[in-house]
């Protein structure tokens, strides 16, 4: 498994640390975290300090068990905002987003969102420092980007911010 590069390593242990404020302030474990969004209560501890490089659907599940419907991309990282408190997700939130759709709805915003900045694969690899391979393999449904890489290809984008009632790419 390739190291995290510094830049990476501030993504993440920024995004780690505020999933982490978030969790305790609307009173959850980490392992009620791993529950409601079926991820491994050591991979919660390892994003929240930062140590592991999660996919951007993990990102995801985190924001929607949290309560978080917009993440904005701030100057260094993703910046959850929590929503109204008292608002859980649904009970059958697993369900919903453990399917294989999930991400082709990600997927398609993106390329949408790319065809229309003008931006071929590479050019657009270029400037996010990401593989053509990977950007065509997630505007595919083929893969989840990293949260890192999902970064920086956002901000090449110019997106300021995912979800929310704008929709998924803002």
């Amino acid at each position: 498994m390739p190291s995290i590069t510094r830049e990476n390593h501030e993504v993440l242990t920024r995004l780690g640390s505020a999933f982490a404020s978030i969790r305790e302030e609307v009173g959850l474990t980490q392992a009620e975290l791993a529950e409601a969004t079926r991820l491994h209560v050591n991979t919660i501890s390892n994003i929240e300090r930062g140590l592991c490089e999660a996919s951007i659907f993990s990102v995801g599940l985190l924001c929607l068990a949290l309560g978080c419907p917009r993440i904005r991309l701030g100057e260094l990282s993703f910046i959850p905002e929590p929503g109204p408190r008292g608002i859980a997700p649904p009970k059958d939130f697993p369900e919903l987003v453990w399917k294989p759709g999930a991400i082709a709805v990600h997927s398609a915003s993106f390329r949408t969102r790319r065809l229309e900045a003008g931006l071929s694969l590479r050019a657009l690899a270029a400037s996010a420092a990401v593989h053509p391979n990977t950007i065509w393999n997630y505007e595919h449904a083929q893969v989840a980007l990293s949260a890192s890489a999902a970064f920086r290809l956002y901000r090449a984008l110019g997106v300021n911010s995912i979800g929310g009632p704008e929709g998924i790419l803002n």
